[in-house]
């Protein structure tokens, strides 16, 4: 059992006997055979589940209609591929971690996926991460430094600037909140210093969109941007409620970093759906490796956005 143990990296074993064991095993040769150490994880699962979820989401509270788009894709990946999910508000929870832990082993979790948060914060201290197999969907995750799978911020502001420029454009800028801009890892604002310089245009500041749209139209008229990029959908169409002048509305192009089905203006589609599915392979993948806890070296899985055609300007020219 100690051998299994240490092993499989649990934290049942002295770190003394573990590193002996270990080294007695690089000597052998030994390599783990991936479809046995599969199967009797999910022998060892099985054992303690009271229900069919055996990978869970944890609810971090302030859930965008993003986060809920990415976890729908989450659901339905899992079940194409045999898994079921548990949500778990950790709100519900309190702050005792070690009660928090216990309930996820007692449901038979032994994978999580961590969605976005609204305000960038730390989760050390969440929970005991060395029971379970973790990947993020999000850089709002700040630590444990976790797997992760998220946009490709930078293709995707590069992008929309680029179909910007091309329909001749020559003064967009992002509206920014600094938690987006947290959550993005700078991609927007390094996207629009490289595009300026490629373009020889001045690079204009980004709007600080966390001081609210209602300073929006002085900002405009400061600055002149010709065309502005909104995170999502709600504060674009907070944007065509601005006292701006109905000859000012039809000339400045506004498109969305956020595009959802159906939406009436251009944008990027940054594929939800296969973000979330794409973070159920990740985690998956950590359990057939066993892999658990907060990894030593991380990766940051980048899935690029598309454009999608739509309205940009309200003018019909």
């Amino acid at each position: 059992m100690a051998v299994s143990y240490a092993l499989r990296g649990t934290a049942h074993v002295a770190v003394a006997t573990r590193a002996r064991i270990l080294e007695v095993a690089e000597r052998l040769g030994y390599r783990p055979d991936p479809v046995l150490t599969h199967f009797m994880d999910y022998v060892r699962t099985r054992r303690v589940r009271r229900n069919q979820a055996n990978l869970g989401v944890l609810m971090l509270g302030g859930e965008s209609n993003y986060a809920q788009r990415l976890i729908a894709g989450v659901q339905q990946r899992a079940e194409e591929i045999g898994y079921s999910i548990d949500r778990i508000d950790v709100a519900a929870h309190g702050s005792n971690a070690a009660a928090l832990t216990r309930i996820l082993e007692a449901r038979g979790i032994a994978g999580l996926l961590l969605p976005p948060c609204k305000v960038p914060q730390s989760f050390d201290t969440l929970l005991d991460w060395d029971r379970f197999s973790v990947v993020a969907m999000s850089h709002s995750i700040q630590s444990p430094r976790f797997h992760r799978v998220v946009p490709h911020h930078f293709h995707n502001a590069m992008l929309a600037l680029r179909q910007l420029r091309e329909r001749g454009f020559k003064r967009p800028v992002f509206a920014l909140a600094l938690n987006l801009e947290l959550r993005t890892n700078h991609a927007y604002t390094g996207a629009m210093a490289w595009s300026a310089l490629d373009a020889r245009e001045p690079m204009l500041p980004p709007f600080p969109a966390s001081d609210g749209l209602d300073r929006m139209r002085a900002w405009i008229q400061r600055h002149r941007p010709d065309a502005i990029i909104m995170s999502g959908v709600s504060s674009a169409e907070q944007v065509d409620q601005l006292n701006l002048g109905a000859r000012t509305l039809k000339k400045l192009g506004v498109i969305v970093m956020d595009h959802r089905p159906g939406y009436r203006r251009a944008g990027i589609d940054q594929k939800t759906l296969l973000l979330g599915a794409t973070a159920v392979d990740l985690l998956v993948a950590r359990l057939h490796l066993s892999e658990r806890g907060v990894p030593r070296d991380a990766v940051v899985c980048m899935v690029e956005g598309s454009w999608v055609d739509g309205i940009i300007t309200e003018s019909p020219g």
